[in-house]
């Protein structure tokens, strides 16, 4: 009877050390996808600031916790607007709807701040976007810089 009790000691104490170890396992996974998803951002607002050169003030929501920023290409009469819906961050590229965040990850934030001149006109944008996988908060900042206003 002995050896049965310790032997069910040991058997749960392996079993619990093995989900232990998976539990770890599954979080940083999640880490792994925000992450990237972090990058992966960082790179389509950098990519996006190339193209699209105007900042459309009248059709943009600024200074919002869950905000909208509306460009444009001016040349090429193409638009690209970001916006949050559902704690999702998506982009319409002329008409074309694609959400950029991954499943399981949550947009907490995104809040364009505008950056102003000396006459009280908009000449770029901070995106301060705020991500989070249910482990970890991730923070992203970006400085829109607008070519023409």
């Amino acid at each position: 009877l002995l050896y049965i009790a310790l032997f069910g000691l040991i058997f749960a104490t392996l079993i619990g050390f093995f989900l232990f170890l998976f539990q770890q396992h599954l979080n940083q996974n999640k880490n792994i996808k925000l992450y990237r998803n972090v990058q992966y951002l960082s790179e389509h607002f950098a990519e996006s600031s190339n193209d699209y050169k105007v900042i459309d003030k009248e059709n943009s929501d600024l200074e919002i916790e869950s905000g909208k920023i509306t460009l444009r290409n001016a040349e090429k009469n193409k638009t690209l607007i970001y916006y949050v819906e559902n704690n999702s961050l998506y982009v319409n590229r002329n008409n074309s709807i694609n959400s950029i965040t991954v499943p399981g990850i949550r947009v907490e934030k995104f809040l364009l701040t505008p950056i102003m001149n000396s006459d009280d006109e908009i000449i770029g944008v901070e995106i301060n976007t705020t991500l989070d996988n249910g482990i970890v908060k991730e923070n992203i900042k970006y400085t829109y810089l607008s070519y023409e206003i």
